[in-house]
């Protein structure tokens, strides 16, 4: 919703550069954001070491968030993730705008790259179950360093997909739209089911 509150403010000041730069920019610092917060659960995985009952642990982590996303997917909005409410989702679009009305180019950047971060920040709790079974499995595995950091970025790029078909579609319609209610709830429940799968692997 971030992203498409964005190229809509950024549609309408009908400058074809901002949408490029400062959409390319959100898009790029939130898969930074999130590669980062990837291999730092990796990092934590290969300092621990194999561990029998963190595997476990895992599994079980794996097994709940398989039930959080079905929960999702037969809710009312699946769309929506209830870490954020309506007050700080107003007070993030204020920011868009305030963003919007900086005439450097520099700051313009850097207060994108800043809302980028901080909207990632507080939303990676709802999409924290995979990286963790994830990077517990790359960690346990007998592969090298440049493997095991390429796997996350293709991780990256296909958590990313949605979005960047998103901004391709801003581009192209100068219009910006959403994945639709029925997609986003069956790949909950396609999540879901992987996330079980995995964790009773796991166990």
């Amino acid at each position: 919703w971030v992203l498409i509150t964005l190229l809509t403010l950024l549609i309408n000041t009908h400058d074809m550069k901002k949408v490029w730069v400062i959409g390319g920019t959100f898009l790029f610092v939130s898969g930074a954001v999130y590669y980062l917060f990837i291999a730092a659960w990796l990092n934590v995985f290969l300092m621990i070491g194999y561990n029998f009952w963190v595997q476990k642990i895992i599994g079980i982590v794996a097994i709940g968030g398989g039930g959080f996303y079905l929960y999702e997917a037969f809710g009312k909005n699946p769309n929506q993730c209830k870490v954020t409410n309506m007050g700080a989702r107003q007070r993030t679009i204020a920011r868009m705008k305030e963003i919007m009305q900086i005439s450097q180019w520099p700051a313009m950047i850097i207060g994108v790259a800043i809302l980028a971060v901080s909207v990632n920040m507080i939303e990676l709790v709802c999409t924290a179950g995979l990286p963790a079974v994830f990077t517990q499995i790359l960690a346990f595995n007998d592969i090298t360093d440049l493997a095991r950091y390429g796997y996350i970025g293709l991780f990256i790029l296909m958590y990313m997909i949605d979005d960047m078909v998103i901004f391709g579609i801003a581009i192209y319609t100068l219009h910006a739209t959403g994945i639709t209610t029925k997609y986003r709830r069956v790949t909950l429940i396609f999540g879901g089911l992987l996330m079980y799968a995995l964790g009773l692997l796991l166990i």
